[in-house]
């Protein structure tokens, strides 16, 4: 028999000891997770919608309760792609799973499909669970002044949106309330629906019976360019606006949301983490999926807390930084990434590898 012996307080040990047995101590300082599902936040169309937070907590063990909820962590919003459609909000959970236990608070918004509420009902969703979220901070011991809005597939096109959008009332319910996000991640998000079929895909982006369709209530793009392009994350870039940092990463042999959306937006510089993927360009998968849970954590928190004190290894992850002592040109567009994968991407090969 094997006894761990972990609390904090030698008063509460049994004395009993049974031959052959022995003691091993617990690690101290471990992190937990506590999972809140189903946690509705609105109501939309006649549709309940919900979040599932995952909260990073101190080991009750060692911490005292009221050191636990004294906590304030940086917040990940997550919006699962779905090609606009219905989510399956599970099929993400693992990687966020082990990514909170870094020290986040990580929510993964559900939104209404887009059978039910067509573009922009997504966005007006993502900003108004957002928002519910830091006005119930401290109930899941966020930090309000550091949350970060991401999403993958369609879900990144919603965080796009929301970013290059930001501070101009557009697709938001709610657009006189404050809006503090402090950083944007897109994992192969669409940034420019009109390329449609032009780069190699093996999917359809332009039937009226395409995800991008259905997005328009199930209607061909050819015949509706002027809604399309209000869709377009580039659309809203322009090079004198201030935007927060956006940290954007795709596979190199993604055929269903093409890497060009990630590369070159219009009017910006190349300043997407392309992410090597191996298998066959055919794959009904995007292959960065397969690269996020291995590597991606490793980026994302590669500089974390540099700029967001004072939570050590924990801060929000940022792209804010100087480059031979002046800032990207794509730094005017937020379109950023940490100084360490902007300079020196080779340089890192080995350790995303």
């Amino acid at each position: 028999m094997i006894l761990f012996d972990g609390s904090r307080d030698k008063s509460y040990h049994s004395g009993v000891v049974e031959e052959g047995s022995r003691s091993i101590d617990a690690l101290p300082g471990q992190r937990h997770v506590h999972v809140h599902l189903n946690v509705p936040y609105a109501t939309r169309s006649g549709v309940d919608l919900h979040v599932h937070v995952i909260q990073s907590c101190l080991d009750l063990t060692y911490a005292t309760w009221d050191e636990m909820v004294a906590e304030r962590l940086p917040c990940i919003v997550f919006v699962q792609g779905s090609g606009w459609g219905p989510q399956d909000m599970g099929s993400t959970m693992d990687f966020w799973v082990r990514f909170a236990h870094r020290g986040y608070v990580i929510a993964l918004v559900e939104h209404r499909p887009s059978s039910v509420a067509p573009f922009p009902a997504q966005i007006e969703d993502a900003r108004t669970a957002t928002r519910w979220l830091i006005e119930h901070h401290e109930r899941f011991c966020i930090d309000p002044t550091r949350v970060a809005l991401a999403g993958d597939s369609s879900g990144g096109h919603v965080a796009l949106m929301a970013h290059a959008t930001e501070g101009l009332g557009l697709f938001d319910e709610t657009p006189e309330q404050p809006w503090p996000i402090a950083a944007y991640l897109a994992f192969y998000g669409p940034s420019d629906l009109s390329i449609g079929n032009q780069e190699p895909t093996t999917c359809d982006h332009e039937g009226s019976g395409s995800a991008e369709g259905r997005l328009f209530g199930g209607v061909d793009l050819a015949t509706i360019p002027d809604l399309v392009q209000q869709a377009n994350p580039t659309r809203w870039i322009v090079a004198d606006r201030a935007l927060a940092p956006l940290l954007m990463m795709h596979g190199t042999k993604d055929r269903i949301v093409p890497l060009e959306h990630s590369l070159r937006p219009p009017g910006t510089q190349p300043a997407a983490l392309p992410c090597p993927a191996r298998g066959s360009t055919a794959s009904r998968t995007h292959p960065s999926a397969q690269w996020r849970p291995r590597r991606a954590g490793r980026v994302m928190d590669r500089r974390a807390g540099r700029h967001h004190r004072p939570v050590p290894r924990h801060g929000l992850l940022c792209g804010c930084c100087s480059v031979n002592g002046g800032l990207q040109t794509a730094h005017r567009y937020r379109i950023v990434m940490p100084l360490s994968l902007v300079s020196g991407m080779r340089a890192h090969a080995a350790d995303l590898a």
